[in-house]
This record gives structure tokens, C-alpha cells and sequence, in this order.
């Protein structure tokens, strides 16, 4: 594929063989050679999804009788049918069809219409779609696909055991599972209502194109709409990924997967003659030792939590409060927010970590699209 994707590559090899691997570029100058992120022989891809199999409901012999399933949401793909029983023992297949179609249907049509989100079927009125009959447990789902949405999203190592009826199979995750996400609360939709009502899904403010970029995929935790045009007049949209605990941080391949989306997504909804130039920041890891007086009587697992917080929202450069990505970690910053965390009478000192070289120092730089990433942190509490 192009340079900065990923590929599979499937073949065999005879015992004790040797295989070569390589990769041609269309055109005549191929690109400069970048790093090679991950190798991963004898790997497979996996899908989170829970396989439910042969669920069973009652049909009641109403007009527009909807059922909802067990587990939910649901796969659309997952029911392209469902198996009705007729008067004569019977199963007959109806199949799925959207909305619109169920609306229009002649009346005597077997379909139904899916609402994944709701994990609910809907099935017609008489006049659009035929009514599903009355009897007992006599509609069956063969199988269909639950999505556990951001649970999923588990860090490497999570995984190591596959359910296999012998019992003897087993896994190694080396990489996190992204892509999981939930469905979007009443609250959230209600606050981002009002933007989308006035800019009709459209990326006419900044404001518009960082809630587009963010709604482009669960892989894109903050992006920043810089209001400076870029040197060909374009957007420039800033973008951060999420983080999983544990991860390998985000492979070249994945953050340009996470771009093009991002891309896509505003020049779909973008203004005539607009243009977008999207760029994602790289996680600096970063550490920090700190040595601190607590007040008497406190209890240190308490404080060493709201300790954590204050530093976890001194590095995400909280909106509207500065630079955002780029600049320095400095240590003074990082004592003033840990004094004025409730319980703590007095900072002594605080040291930034760098894990690439194991220094220490007062401050760290970052580069123009780096932000900070608290890998480790301790905080040594003297007597009050």
C-alpha cells in the first residue's frame, strides 16, 4: 500500500525457510525510506464485537410491533435477516431493509427496518410491510454482533486467551485495540446541539471544525482549529490521539489513517473553496519526582490522587489557559499547581524526567508538535 499505511502479507514458509519481504512504489522516485513500526509475524487482525446466537422473541400480531433485542448496540451488517414462523411450521426469511424502505413497502413484503443504536426491529403496519403474526417465540435471530464500544480499548498484554472449546489456544496482544466507542449520551448530543443547528453540519467556525475533527473517530482525543491561515491559505487543524494506557504510542501508519479521516470528514462538510491542512501532535513522554509537605492528619492515598489530577491537568494545557502543544515543562509551573492541591502545606522541589535520555532537570522543551505525557510520577512525602 502507500507509504505511511499498513499491510497484510500472507504466505508460507516450508520448515526451517526463509521468506523476503519487499515493497515497490509506483513512479519512478520512491519515497524516502521511513521507520518501520511494527513487524508481527503469524498475527490476525480481531474485531471486538460479543456473537449472540439464536434469540428468540414473540410476535403479537399488531401493526408496527417493534422488538428489542437482548444485547445492544448492534452491527447493522450482523442481521440481513430474521427467520418467522409461519402456520405450517414454516420459518420464513424476512429480510432488512432502512426505514425509508419499510415506510413504502408493499403490504405484503417480509422486512423489517434495524435501529443498531436502540438494538430494536421494526416491523410493518399492514399497509407498509406485512404484520408479523402472533406466536410464541416465533421469530428467530440466527446470530447477530453486539459492539461493546470503548471497552474495548485495552492495552497490550490485555488479551491472552482465546475461546476455543479445546481450551489450549491462547493469544499475545503486542499491540492496544483502538476504534471502540460508545454511543453518544443525551447530554453530550444536547451540548453540541446548538452548533450544529446553526452551522448546519457544516465547518464554518473554528469552533465547528474542532467538533468535526473530534467526531471523526474515537482515535482523536482534542483538535485545535488554528486561526492563522496556513502559507497556502489553508486550515490548519491541529489534532491529538488518544492515549491507552500501556500503549506503544501512536505508529506512524495509524496517525496517518487518523488524518485522512480527519480530512475527509471537514472537506465533506467544508465551504466552497476551502481547504484543510491537518497535522497530528506526537506524546512526549515525560516524568516527574517531587518532594512535598503534607498538612498533619491527612491521608496520603486521598492526596496522592487530587496530587495526580493537578498534575494530569497542568500538562493538558486545560483550553483557553496558553499554549496548547510545543513550549517547555517547567518544574515551578508543576510546584505552584501541586501547592495549591487541598491538603499539601509546602512544595520543596520538583524535577522533570526525561525517559528517552534519563536526565533530570528543571524544565523540558518540547518540539513545535509535541505534547506532554506523564508516564511516571513520585512524590515523596516528608512529615508534616
Amino acid at each position: 500500500q502507500a507509504w505511511g499505511g499498513t499491510a497484510a502479507v500472507s504466505f508460507s514458509l516450508e520448515e526451517g525457510g526463509v521468506a523476503w519481504i519487499r515493497a515497490v512504489w509506483p513512479g519512478e522516485r520512491p519515497p524516502t525510506l521511513g521507520r518501520l513500526s511494527h513487524v508481527l509475524p503469524a498475527a490476525v487482525a480481531a474485531v471486538n464485537v460479543h456473537q449472540v446466537e439464536d434469540e428468540r422473541v414473540s410476535g403479537l400480531g399488531v401493526p408496527g410491533q417493534v422488538v428489542r433485542l437482548a444485547h445492544r448496540p448492534v452491527h447493522p451488517a450482523s442481521i440481513p435477516e430474521v427467520l418467522v414462523a409461519s402456520d405450517d411450521g414454516e420459518s420464513v426469511r424476512w429480510r432488512r431493509v432502512l426505514p425509508e424502505e419499510l415506510a413504502c413497502a408493499p403490504a405484503e413484503a417480509h422486512v423489517f427496518a434495524l435501529d443498531p443504536v436502540r438494538g430494536e426491529l421494526s416491523f410493518g403496519t399492514g399497509v407498509a410491510g406485512r404484520v408479523l403474526p402472533l406466536g410464541a417465540r416465533n421469530v428467530r435471530i440466527p446470530r447477530y454482533a453486539a459492539v461493546p464500544g470503548a471497552v474495548g480499548n485495552l492495552p497490550p498484554g490485555s488479551l491472552v486467551r482465546v475461546d476455543h472449546p479445546s481450551g489450549r489456544l491462547g493469544c499475545a496482544q503486542v499491540l492496544p485495540s483502538r476504534g471502540g466507542r460508545d454511543v453518544e449520551s443525551d447530554r453530550a448530543w444536547l451540548a453540541r446541539a446548538p452548533s450544529v443547528w446553526a452551522a448546519s453540519d457544516r465547518a464554518v467556525t473554528c469552533g465547528d471544525v474542532e467538533a468535526l475533527a473530534c467526531a471523526a473517530g474515537p482515535e482523536v482525543a482534542e483538535a485545535w482549529c488554528v486561526p492563522v491561515p496556513g502559507p497556502g491559505g489553508e486550515v490548519q487543524v491541529v489534532v491529538r490521539l488518544a492515549e491507552v494506557a500501556g500503549g506503544l504510542g501512536a505508529a506512524p501508519a495509524e496517525a496517518a489513517r487518523v488524518i485522512a479521516s480527519v480530512s475527509a470528514t471537514l472537506e465533506a462538510r467544508a465551504l466552497v473553496g476551502s481547504r484543510f491542512s491537518v497535522r497530528a501532535l506526537r506524546p512526549r513522554p515525560v516524568g516527574i519526582r517531587a518532594v512535598a509537605r503534607p498538612h498533619a492528619g491527612i491521608a496520603l492515598a486521598d492526596l496522592e490522587a487530587r496530587a495526580h489530577a493537578a498534575l494530569m491537568r497542568a500538562l493538558a494545557r486545560a483550553r483557553g489557559a496558553g499554549r496548547r502543544w510545543g513550549g517547555s515543562v517547567v518544574g515551578l509551573e508543576l510546584a505552584a499547581c501541586l501547592a495549591r492541591v487541598e491538603g499539601v502545606r509546602h512544595v520543596r522541589a520538583v524535577e522533570v524526567l526525561d525517559p528517552a535520555s534519563g536526565g533530570a532537570s528543571d524544565s523540558l522543551a518540547l518540539e513545535d508538535d509535541e505534547v506532554p505525557s506523564l508516564e511516571g510520577w513520585a512524590v515523596r512525602w516528608e512529615a508534616p
